[in-house]
């Protein structure tokens, strides 16, 4: 705790399913009632989640905004350090499918479906809400985890989604110009 930070449990995952995975999940929970949390439904706890998205191409674990309003917050680093998206494509101009997937959809799902069962663990009950927010990056995060995870989130904050490309854009990517 800080003078503008609650305390806080701090649980940090890295999760992977091969040698070449490495998403860092960082899981804030505002403390419980054994650990001197007090003021929400469970301890410092509102009862709820909040999912914080990535700006960029990179990915964020900071959870210290949603943590002092009260929710478990959760954030990820996309299965990189850093704002670089070059490792996407490999030197011989093949995709990085590991790369991209994580980046795209795996970090934001574990993260999600971690933060929800971390909470459930800690506070010995499941969340009543889940929530997503999220600009830039963590906008276009919103859209995927409405199409892929609807049932999981309870409400998606998607601002400024980064998913606008133009056709010559998509063109130079695809190798075609």
């Amino acid at each position: 705790a800080t003078a503008t930070n609650a305390a806080f449990c701090q649980v940090d995952v890295l999760y992977g399913e091969s040698a070449q995975q490495n998403i860092n999940v960082r899981v804030g929970l505002p403390l419980g009632p054994l650990d001197g949390g007090s003021g929400g439904v469970v301890g410092a706890w509102n009862g709820r989640t909040q999912g914080v998205g990535g700006g960029g191409c990179a990915g964020g674990l900071a959870v210290n905004a949603p943590v002092n309003a009260g929710y478990v917050g959760s954030g990820n680093d996309t299965g990189h350090v850093g704002g670089n998206c070059e490792p996407g494509v490999n030197a011989d101009g093949t995709y990085n499918l590991q790369f991209i997937n994580d980046f795209i959809r795996n970090s934001i799902k574990q993260q999600v479906l971690l933060s929800k069962q971390l909470a459930r663990s800690y506070y010995g009950q499941k969340p009543a809400y889940n929530y997503w927010n999220g600009c830039s990056t963590g906008g276009r995060q919103g859209y995927l985890l409405a199409q892929e995870l609807p049932r999981e989130l309870d409400g998606i904050l998607a601002n400024a989604p980064a998913i606008y490309w133009t056709r010559f854009q998509a063109a130079q990517m695809w190798g075609q110009v």
